[in-house]
């Protein structure tokens, strides 16, 4: 993911770039937000769990965003 970024960051404007990275990173998110966990026949359950929240923050610090 640090790569990604470095080439974005180095082959984009600015602008172009910010909006690159927030795109890959809204592709994790809506992995993440694909399927609840936890639910017993759809009751209950969460949509993130505390490990993909975790990825999450791992990546848009990857990221720079």
């Amino acid at each position: 993911v640090q790569s990604a970024a470095a080439a974005i960051d180095a082959k984009a404007a600015p602008e172009e770039a910010t909006k690159a990275k927030q795109w890959l990173y809204s592709l994790g998110e809506a992995a993440a937000n694909a399927a609840k966990e936890g639910d017993f026949m759809g009751i209950g359950g969460q949509r993130v769990s505390p490990e993909e929240e975790a990825v999450l923050g791992e990546i848009k610090t990857a990221l720079r965003i």
